[in-house]
Formats: C-alpha cells, structure tokens, sequence
C-alpha cells in the first residue's frame, strides 16, 4: 500500500509496526495507515487508500474512525502530514474539520 501510495516501501528490518493499521474490505487488503500518540496529542501517517478504490467512502470512513477512537482515548489534538499538492486528500481533511497548521514542501536529492 505504501508503494502504491507513496513510492515508498519500508525495509524488512523495519519489523512489525504496533501502530500500524491495515484497512480491509471484504477480506482484501485496501489501506494502510500509522497512529502515534504522544501524551495527548494523536498524529496519523502513511495514511492510504488502494489508488483503485480512492473516491468511494473508504477513506472518509476510516479517517473518521481514527480519529473519533483517538480522541475517545484522550487525544486532545489529531494532526496529520499531507502533500501540499495532494488535492484530493486535502479536500477529504478539510472536509472533515482540518485545517492547515504548517505547510512546507518536500525536497529530495537524486
């Protein structure tokens, strides 16, 4: 889901991730995303939906849950990072009560 997402894949010493969680649909893996807390604070990361099934509720649904069960676990705050570019995912956040706190663009050496 990463590399579908993002291009990205992690090495297979990272191990498992505790704060991982895997979205299903119908038995068929079709998300991923990461949830750290951080005394009240709540962050999510590598938030993706399969590219095939983006648009249809999944990740509306999913982001929802996150984070109604972060702030029912005391979060105070849920942040999250998201592309500058990212349209959809941006329209997705802000209509569900994010709003831009920091925005920086990301740079890479090749």
């Amino acid at each position: 889901m990463l590399r579908l997402g993002f291009g990205w894949e992690p090495p297979e010493s990272a191990g498992h991730d505790p704060n991982a969680l895997v979205v299903e649909r119908d038995g068929r893996v079709v998300g991923t995303a990461r949830v750290n807390r951080e005394g009240d604070r709540a962050g999510i990361y590598g938030f993706v939906v399969h590219p095939d099934l983006q648009g249809r509720g999944i990740g509306r649904d999913v982001l929802h849950r996150m984070c109604r069960t972060a702030r029912g676990d005391g979060a105070a705050v849920v942040h999250l990072e998201v592309a500058t570019d990212n349209d959809r995912a941006l329209n997705l956040y802000t209509s569900l009560g994010f709003r831009p706190v920091i925005t920086e663009d990301y740079y890479a050496l090749t």
